[in-house]
């Protein structure tokens, strides 16, 4: 995706599932300085890497660039073999980072006893809406971007880059776990269990809860209850 400004490379960057940014310092209206400092403070584009292009070469710009957010700062002319080291680096620093445990660990419980960063933040209202909603059969990714005032798109590009799931798929991941959960406890039958995670049907819930698990509710219960 290409802009002419730094005002439209702005909106495109909170607006769509852009990976990486690349921008040159000079641009009309805001320059790359600015717009670097605008997606380092904006939550839904905070993470991405930004590589600054520039034919202004001196250490006042450079620093510059770097206070206000941009991972590289190439001058002009620069090699396209090191500028495409640099996003390759970049990216894969990126995916390393949406691995990252602490994550994983909101993903599975909310309770965090330390400060918590933005995005641990936002995956613990995630997941606490989705645990207090999933009895919903109608619960979906539009209820919950509407609770959590989040443009669709936005929260796509946050739980894909947090977590590798979609908001679909992290969705019926929680009900599956809620699911797996009440089964071990052996106190409720499995229509019950069905029920309260929000299924009303019994093979589509089969189906998902073999898809998570790899086997039946039926045999997972037995499983557990004989253990």
């Amino acid at each position: 995706m290409t802009a002419l400004n730094g005002e439209d490379a702005f909106k495109i960057a909170c607006s769509q599932d852009v990976n990486l940014v690349i921008t040159d310092q000079m641009m009309p209206g805001i320059d790359g300085t600015e717009l670097c400092y605008r997606l380092r403070h904006n939550h839904a584009t905070e993470t991405l890497p930004i590589i600054m292009l520039t034919a202004k070469d001196d250490a006042d710009t450079e620093i510059a660039s770097i206070r206000s957010g941009a991972d590289v700062f190439m001058p002009k002319p620069f090699n396209m073999r090191k500028l495409e080291l640099h996003i390759v680096q970049l990216l894969q620093r990126r995916k390393a980072m949406e691995q990252n445990v602490r994550i994983s660990t909101i993903a599975e419980s909310i309770e965090v006893e330390e400060a918590l960063t933005g995005d641990e933040e936002l995956m613990k209202r995630v997941v606490s809406l989705i645990n207090s909603n999933m009895y919903l059969e109608d619960f979906n990714v539009t209820r919950l971007c509407e609770l959590l005032c989040m443009d669709q798109k936005q929260l796509y590009r946050k739980l894909k880059q947090l977590t590798g799931e979609t908001p679909v798929g992290f969705i019926r991941k929680q009900r599956m776990r809620r699911a797996a959960l009440l089964l071990k406890q052996d106190r409720f039958t499995i229509a019950e269990v069905m029920y309260q995670i929000g299924f009303s049907s019994q093979s589509y819930f089969t189906k998902s809860f073999m898809k998570e698990y790899g086997v039946a509710p039926k045999d997972y219960s037995e499983s557990v209850t004989n253990s």
